[in-house]
């Protein structure tokens, strides 16, 4: 829901038309393509978070730095596409598949950063 009310700003932000199916089916096959070593970090965690004692611990720091990761690196992979001029019917995630294994990579590492 997040990601999705995110990419209708954004969409907003660039004048781009924006409808809720199409948007969800781009996110989908965005995520859908994502390295199978990143979804292993989410799983993992999961995994962790059956172990008593440290396993709650890991296991709940890895899921939102992956959730994190990836909602940051949705954003900067359809910043670059409406800055290109594409538009959301225009989308190809095959195109961004690279980049946004590299964006959700450098959003893990940005909320990792974060104090709360």
């Amino acid at each position: 829901g997040i990601q999705l009310k995110m990419l209708a700003d954004i969409s907003a932000l660039y004048g781009v038309p924006f409808t809720n199916n199409v948007g969800k089916s781009s996110i989908a096959a965005l995520v859908g393509g994502i390295a199978p070593g990143l979804l292993a970090r989410g799983t993992l965690g999961i995994f962790f978070k059956t172990l008593p004692g440290i396993g709650s611990v890991v296991g709940a720091a890895a899921l939102p730095v992956l959730s994190g990761g990836c909602t940051y690196a949705i954003g900067q992979v359809f910043i670059k596409h409406y800055e290109s001029g594409g538009t959301l019917l225009s989308f190809d995630a095959k195109q961004f598949s690279a980049s946004f294994t590299d964006e959700v990579k450098a959003g893990m590492k940005k909320v990792k950063e974060v104090k709360l």
